[in-house]
C-alpha cells in the first residue's frame, strides 16, 4: 500500500482514542487508507485493546508516555498523508508535526474535549507563553531532539499553532476561531452515533453491570479536583441532590486520576453509587436511558445521543462560586444538548 495514504493519530487519553478511531472509520475506512492509531499507555489508560480490530483497517499501537520522544523519532522518518495529534501543546507532538510537514503532511489538530470551546481569562498570559515555551523548548533539548524554529506554547488558545491546516470540531458553530487566533481549515467531527461506541465497547473488557440500574438514575461524572474547596463543594453538590431525588439512585462514574483520598471519602456517603474502574465515562453514557447526566464540565457528556432521552446538565456555576484561582479565569458555554444550571430547582 501506498505509505502516503496512511494516516498517523497520536492520542494521550480515552476520549482521544475514541475520537481518533472515530475519524478513521467514517472518514478514511476505504481500502485504499491504512490508520494508525497510537495510543498512550498510563496508569490511567490501561486497557486490554486488540492491535486490529475486525472489519477496520486502523492499527493500534499502545506505547508507555514516559517514551513520547522515542516514538517520534522513529515516526519522523515515516511519510503519512495526514497527522492527527490532540494534545496540541505537547512539544514532542509539535516537533513530529514539523518534520512531518516538511514532507507534505496533512497536520490536523483533533478534538482536545471541551477545550475548544471554553473562554480563558488568564492573568498574565504573555508572560506566562514566554514561561512555558521556555520550558518546553529545555525538555525537547533534553531529550536529543533539536526544533529549528520557534513555536509558542500558546496554551490559553486552541487551534493557534502555525503548523496546523486542519482543526477538527464536534461543534464548530460554537468555536471562537477569532479568538483563539485559529487561522486554518475547520473541519467538522462526523456525528457520533450510539451503535458506534456500542461496538468499540466489544473490543474492551468493560462492564456494565457496575451501573446498577441503567434508567430513571442520576450519573454524575466527577473529574480530578485538587482543591479542598471544590472537593468539599463537590460533596455538598452531591448531598443537595440526594435530598431533591431521595427515590433517584445516584451513581457517581470516577475519573481514573481522582485522589484515593477523594474516591475514599466518596465512597463513604451511602446515598452514592461508586464506579471505580478505568473504562472511558463514554461508555457508561452509552448505556443509559431516560436518566439525569450530570457534571462540572466534564467532555464526557459532549456527545449527544437523542435516542437515549437523556437530560444534559453542567454544574460549573456551582463550583466557580468558590473562587478557584484556576477556575476564576475560565468561562464555559452549554452545547445544544447541555444545559449549564446554577439552581438545582433547573434538574427535570
Amino acid at each position: 500500500m501506498d505509505s502516503n495514504q496512511n494516516n498517523l493519530f497520536i492520542t494521550g487519553t480515552a476520549y482521544h482514542f475514541i475520537a481518533a478511531y472515530h475519524i478513521a472509520k467514517e472518514r478514511y475506512s476505504s481500502s485504499s487508507y491504512l490508520n494508525f492509531i497510537y495510543f498512550s499507555k498510563s496508569e490511567q489508560t490501561d486497557y486490554e485493546i486488540p492491535d486490529v480490530i475486525p472489519n477496520s483497517n486502523c492499527k493500534i499501537i499502545r506505547f508507555e508516555r514516559e517514551s513520547w520522544d522515542e516514538l517520534v523519532k522513529m515516526l519522523e522518518l515515516q511519510s503519512f498523508k495526514r497527522f492527527f495529534f490532540f494534545h496540541e501543546n505537547n512539544i514532542f507532538n509539535k516537533y513530529l508535526a514539523y518534520q512531518l510537514k516538511q514532507k507534505g503532511t496533512i497536520i490536523c489538530l483533533g478534538p482536545d474535549g471541551s477545550k475548544p470551546y471554553g473562554i480563558f481569562k488568564k492573568n498574565h498570559e504573555i508572560i506566562s507563553m514566554f514561561k512555558d515555551t521556555w520550558v518546553d523548548y529545555k525538555l525537547l533539548k533534553s531529550k536529543g531532539l533539536y526544533f529549528p524554529r520557534l513555536i509558542w506554547s500558546k496554551y490559553y488558545r486552541y487551534g493557534s499553532c502555525k503548523l496546523l491546516d486542519e482543526v477538527w470540531l464536534q461543534y464548530p458553530e460554537l468555536f471562537d476561531a477569532v479568538k483563539n487566533k485559529t487561522f486554518c481549515e475547520i473541519e467538522q467531527m462526523p456525528s457520533f452515533k450510539i451503535q458506534f461506541l456500542n461496538d468499540l465497547i466489544n473490543y474492551f473488557s468493560f462492564n456494565d453491570q457496575l451501573l446498577f440500574e441503567n434508567q430513571k438514575i442520576i450519573l454524575y461524572f466527577n473529574q480530578p479536583l485538587n482543591s479542598k474547596s471544590l472537593i468539599d463543594k463537590e460533596v455538598h453538590i452531591l448531598s443537595l441532590i440526594s435530598e431533591k431525588f431521595p427515590g433517584r439512585k445516584i451513581i457517581v462514574k470516577l475519573h481514573p486520576a481522582t485522589q484515593p483520598s477523594v474516591k475514599s471519602n466518596l465512597k463513604k456517603l451511602p446515598f452514592l453509587y461508586i464506579i471505580d474502574d478505568l473504562m472511558p465515562a463514554e461508555f457508561y453514557l452509552a448505556k443509559v436511558y431516560n436518566s439525569i447526566i450530570l457534571t462540572g464540565w466534564s467532555a464526557a457528556i459532549l456527545h449527544d445521543f437523542e435516542c437515549t432521552q437523556n437530560r444534559f446538565y453542567y454544574l460549573f456555576p456551582f463550583f466557580k462560586k468558590v473562587k478557584d484561582k484556576v477556575l476564576s479565569q475560565i468561562s464555559i458555554i452549554g452545547f445544544p444538548h447541555v444545559k449549564i444550571i446554577d439552581s438545582l430547582d433547573q434538574l427535570v
